[in-house]
């Protein structure tokens, strides 16, 4: 991008016309947003990679952008407030906890 390039792109920001002037879709936005990414120095392929998500959990391959298999649960305000205190003194995040509880649990149930 030029310095020129730069000065025009900074003064439409700082003037606050943000009204577009055609709409974009499918492949053409596609294209106009890559380019804007590039332009503003993203590696686009560092994107791809990260925005593709995390990896299935065990191991699995999955599909890009497949994800694990969830499962919902809700509770009363006290176990929330057991997870909470465990998750923290061990140093786990909520679904690192719930899964390795569920882990255990299951593994005992036979």
């Amino acid at each position: 991008m030029s310095t020129d390039q730069r000065q025009a792109l900074t003064d439409w920001a700082e003037a606050g016309d943000f009204q577009p002037r055609r709409a974009v879709t499918g492949d053409h936005a596609a294209a106009d947003g890559s380019a804007l990414l590039a332009a503003a120095g993203i590696d686009l392929n560092e994107l791809e990679r990260r925005v593709g998500g995390r990896p299935r959990l065990g191991g699995h391959p999955g599909v890009k952008g497949e994800r694990s298999p969830r499962v919902n649960v809700a509770v009363d305000d006290q176990t929330d407030l057991d997870i909470e205190r465990v998750r923290a003194a061990r140093g786990m995040t909520r679904s690192a906890l719930v899964r390795a509880a569920l882990r255990d649990y299951l593994g005992k149930a036979g």
